[in-house]
Order: structure tokens, then C-alpha cells, then sequence
């Protein structure tokens, strides 16, 4: 009876030795392939980010989470910089550094490596802008290659977390904008700002604008511009904070083209055109006076069920005004839209009163 009972115990025992094996084998292949997807998304997002900075000539090879960074860099301080821009990609774990430096003396020359740390760096040049306008984000400027373009696009995206229309024109002869690399770095505090949002290098200046919540905003959205970009660029300090009191808005109106009289402006019933253009030869005078104006458009509408109908009116006017000073001559450059809904009501909901368009400096050169 015993040899009975041992003798079905010992296929019961094959069985599930055998059930054992194939759950392991699948648990490993699985893990294989899981960790295989992990290694090739981690490689692609990071080699993006560092054939964008330029920094370096070499491969980033992952195992699992971990990084191994092989190289030549030509300064000690690229060296830290690569190092700073494989932590910061999402899902690194530790990055093992295998980069040599590597100073060839034309190079060393050109880099300035024997620069006094007291002498300014030369000043940055060109024009790149990164806005929000029309409830979405845009890219404008000019870069050196399709690569280059692609890249920037690519990484933009990555650290918004939101598609980028793209208005990045090439040009061979451009040469690459040595701050691109840094500007990443920095991006994500740059996503607090709202409200005509607005980062620009222009003529070597750093022109921050839009608005924030505080000035614990503001200053968290600046320092990490400041520490990264001080040293070789102006930084213009563009932001502001909305003022609310009881919880009701209070538009600020320092400048004068703020102050126009543009409430009598009348929209026919399906707000696809403009039927009363009260006050607009005003505005479209003093951006004609001053060039160097850059302006918000926003609309505004009554508190109702719909918010995202609310939003919609308030973008369709202030698009249909946009287009009327473009029609007049003023560069869409200068020119910003937004729509704030029901969330800025200047007096209590009372229908009618709040429902508006407001003219709002960004920028003054």
C-alpha cells in the first residue's frame, strides 16, 4: 500500500517540479522583456537629451535603471553637466561615469578654458522663443539642422508633458545656440508660469515673462534661470502676480494701451466676426507708436454650467481681435491670446458685467 502511495506521489512531485520550471522560465522571460522595453526607452530619451547639449562624443549604456556614460568630453565642467542631465531623465537609478576629458589646444582656445573666472563670458546671441498662446504651447526660432530641430522639439515635449506646435525653421548656416543645452535644465519651473507665457533669448537677454500665483513662485521660477544662465546673459525679470480681492479680479492698467476703452466691441451671434470695432484704432495706434510692445489679448465671459464653453468664447474673440490688429498691420508676433473663462469675474456674477476683453502688457522690448 505504502509503494502504492509513493509510487503516485512521485509523478504528482515531476508535475509539479515541471509547473515550477515553466512558471520560473516565464517569470524570467518576462522580466527579460520588461526590462529590455525599460533599458531601450531609457536609452532613447537619454541619448536625445545629450545629442541635443552637444557636450560629448560617446554611448550611454543601460542595465536595467543603471547608466554607464562612455567618452570625451573637453572640459571638466561637461563632464558634471552630462552627468547632471542622465540623473535628471526620469527612472534613472545611478549613472556610472567612464568619460575621459580630453583637450585639444585649438579647442582649449576656443573654449576660453584659460579665462579668468572674474571675466564675463561673451554674450549670447540669437533668438529663440518658447510661449503659450492660444491655450497652447509654441516653439519659434531658428536652429541649424533637421536633427537639432527634431531633438529640441522632442525634448521640449518630454519635460512640458504637452504637445508643441512647432514653428522652428532651418537654416545650414546658423550655428547652434550654445545656451540649448542649459535651457532644458531649467524648463520645468518655467511650466508654473501661465497667462502669456513667455521664455526668449534675444540679443543677450533672457526675457522671462507671464504670470505666477506668488512671489514664492516668482522667485522659484527665477533662481534656477539665474544660477544657470547669470553669468552669460541678462536675465529680465517679466513676470507678474494677478491681484484678486474678495475674490474678485482687479486688472492692473499701468500703461496706457491698457487703459483704452474697448468694452463697446460687439461680435455677431456665432462670434465669427467683429460687428463694432469700438476702440481698437486706439490700441492698434499706440502698438504702431511703440514697436517694442508686446501684448496679451483675453477674453472673458460669464460664470455659467459650461466652463470649457466659457474658455472657447473667450479664445474665439480675442483670436477674431488678434486677427483684426494683424489685418492693421502689427506683427501676430507681438500679439499673445488667452481665455480666462468665469475665473477672473470683476464685479459679482451678475450677467453681462464680467463678460469682456482685456488688453494686458507682456513685454516692453
Amino acid at each position: 500500500m505504502t509503494e502504492l502511495v509513493q509510487q503516485k506521489q512521485v509523478p504528482l512531485l515531476l508535475l509539479a517540479t515541471l509547473i515550477l520550471f515553466l512558471v520560473t522560465s516565464l517569470t524570467a522571460v518576462t522580466i527579460f522583456f520588461k526590462k529590455s522595453d525599460i533599458e531601450n526607452d531609457l536609452t532613447q530619451r537619454t541619448n536625445r537629451l545629450l545629442t541635443l547639449s552637444g557636450l560629448f562624443r560617446g554611448t550611454v549604456v543601460f542595465d536595467g535603471r543603471d547608466a554607464v556614460v562612455k567618452g570625451d568630453v573637453t572640459l571638466e565642467e561637461n563632464k558634471k553637466k552630462i552627468q547632471e542631465i542622465v540623473n535628471n531623465v526620469e527612472g534613472v537609478r545611478v549613472v556610472n561615469d567612464q568619460l575621459t576629458i580630453s583637450i585639444p589646444n585649438t579647442l582649449a582656445a576656443k573654449e576660453g578654458i584659460n579665462r579668468s573666472k572674474s571675466q564675463k563670458p561673451t554674450e549670447l546671441k540669437g533668438r529663440f522663443t518658447l510661449r503659450y498662446d492660444s491655450r497652447q504651447w509654441v516653439l519659434v526660432g531658428t536652429v541649424e539642422s533637421e536633427v537639432s530641430k527634431e531633438n529640441l522639439l522632442n525634448s521640449t515635449q518630454e519635460v512640458i508633458g504637452e504637445q508643441i506646435v512647432n514653428r522652428l525653421t532651418v537654416d545650414p548656416n546658423k550655428s547652434r545656440p550654445e545656451w540649448i543645452d542649459k535651457y532644458l535644465h531649467v524648463l520645468e519651473n518655467f511650466t508654473n508660469v501661465h497667462g502669456g507665457a513667455e521664455l526668449t533669448l534675444d540679443k543677450g537677454t533672457l526675457i522671462i515673462g507671464g504670470e505666477v500665483d506668488s512671489k514664492a513662485a516668482m522667485r522659484m521660477t527665477l533662481l534656477p534661470f539665474r544660477d544657470t544662465f547669470g553669468e552669460v546673459v541678462n536675465i529680465r525679470n517679466a513676470l507678474r502676480i494677478p491681484k484678486f480681492e474678495g475674490g474678485l479680479y482687479l486688472p492692473q492698467r499701468l500703461h496706457l494701451i491698457e487703459q483704452v476703452d474697448i468694452s463697446n466691441i460687439k461680435f455677431n451671434k456665432d462670434n465669427t466676426e467683429i460687428q463694432s470695432t469700438s476702440g481698437l484704432d486706439q490700441v492698434i495706434s499706440l502698438l504702431q507708436d511703440n514697436t517694442e510692445l508686446y501684448i496679451e489679448i483675453a477674453g472673458h465671459s460669464n460664470l455659467s454650467d459650461n466652463e470649457d464653453e466659457n474658455i472657447q468664447l473667450g479664445l474665439d474673440r480675442a483670436m477674431l481681435i488678434k486677427q483684426h490688429l494683424v489685418q492693421h498691420g502689427i506683427k501676430q508676433s507681438r500679439i499673445r491670446t488667452n481665455s480666462y473663462g468665469s475665473s477672473r469675474p470683476i464685479v459679482d456674477s451678475e450677467a453681462g458685467h464680467t463678460q469682456r476683453i482685456e488688453v494686458t502688457v507682456i513685454r516692453e522690448g
